[in-house]
């Protein structure tokens, strides 16, 4: 198993989100930054992580460590559903008021 699969085991992933992250891998070594008290990473995936796996995952990381989650993905397969890719956009639109306008002209923005 990969670092990043028992580090899910760890956060006490469910089964289905698990299954997301068999052949993750870090791509370099995460970086603590003091004085942000932040985490940066890249993680490489197989396939675009669902939004629902990705928020627990950092949702979790961030319980466990305390610490704000900069998490970067590099996608091996370049096929993605639109409506997941809606998922993310929305999240990075609700947490930065100048992007809310291109959230509306996302065309599957629910």
């Amino acid at each position: 198993m990969n670092q990043v699969y028992k580090l899910c085991e760890k956060l006490n992933m469910d089964k289905s989100d698990l299954r997301c992250f068999e052949n993750a891998q870090f791509l370099g070594t995460p970086t603590y930054h003091r004085a942000s008290n932040r985490i940066n990473f890249v993680l490489e995936v197989e396939n675009l992580l669902p939004y629902a796996a990705y928020d627990v995952f950092v949702s979790k990381l961030t319980q466990d460590l305390k610490c704000r989650i900069q998490m970067d993905m590099k996608v091996r397969n370049n096929e993605y559903d639109v409506i997941n890719i809606n998922k993310y956009v929305k999240r990075i639109a609700e947490r930065n008021k100048a992007l809310r306008v291109f959230m509306l002209t996302f065309p599957l923005y629910c």
